[in-house]
């Protein structure tokens, strides 16, 4: 539900941030909708994506003109919770892929605050 309503919100040219501490992330694909490798994925993504992730996602995926990612060294942490934060327009999503459970909160200042916060970590990885 996340995803569909990441689709349905995010226009041409939309930017989403995404925390992504998955341990297999081939797994968690089996949660996107069939729109969203065509609206987000590939050479003509209409949605552009900032991604923090583990090391062992980034290896194991091929790189995306359309997907500028950085990595948690596994030094600091191995950052494999199974957990994704969305930032997009004016909502913050969490996802726990163990208990299958999602939640949006929809408030600006909150979404302003997250993206400045996730931008932050972005540039100093």
């Amino acid at each position: 539900a996340v995803y569909e309503d990441l689709l349905a919100t995010s226009k041409k040219g939309s930017v989403i941030y995404r925390y992504e501490s998955t341990k297999d992330y081939k797994k968690s694909k089996k949660y996107y909708p069939p729109l969203y490798f065509k609206r987000v994925g590939g050479k003509t993504s209409e949605i552009e994506r900032f991604v923090i992730t583990n090391e062992k996602t980034h290896a194991a995926r091929s790189a995306q003109l359309e997907r500028m990612e950085k990595v948690v060294p596994v030094e600091y942490d191995p950052f494999e919770y199974d957990i994704s934060q969305l930032i997009y327009g004016n909502k913050v999503a969490f996802i726990d892929f163990n208990t299958e459970t999602a939640s949006i909160i929809e408030s600006a200042p909150f979404a302003t605050f997250q993206r400045q916060i996730f931008k932050l970590l972005f540039e100093k990885l």
